[in-house]
């Protein structure tokens, strides 16, 4: 049971499972993930 955190209110799971999910579904790497991530922080970290 989840007390506390982000949750998907509609399958009643936490965020992380949902993510995992989600990358299995559509074939998205661990390394994928990273990739974009740091790709979307770059102006931030830049500035």
């Amino acid at each position: 049971m989840l007390k506390h955190g982000l949750g998907d209110v509609y399958n009643n799971c936490s965020m992380g499972v949902c993510a995992e999910s989600c990358a299995q579904n559509h074939a998205i790497t661990r390394e994928d993930q990273v990739k974009s991530q740091t790709a979307n922080l770059m102006p931030i970290i830049s500035n």
